[in-house]
C-alpha cells in the first residue's frame, strides 16, 4: 500500500502546481480586466 501512495504523490504534486499557475494565470487576467474597467469608469 504504502508504494502505490508514493508511486502517486509526485504526479499528484505536478498536477497541482500545473492547476495552480493556470488559476494564477486567470486571476491575472482578470484583475488587470478589473483594473482597465476601474479606469474606464472613473474617468
Amino acid at each position: 500500500m504504502g508504494n502505490d501512495s508514493e508511486r502517486l504523490e509526485p504526479r499528484l504534486v505536478a498536477v497541482d502546481s500545473y492547476y495552480l499557475s493556470v488559476i494564477n494565470d486567470r486571476i491575472q487576467d482578470l484583475s488587470n480586466d478589473a483594473e482597465s474597467l476601474a479606469m474606464a469608469l472613473s474617468t
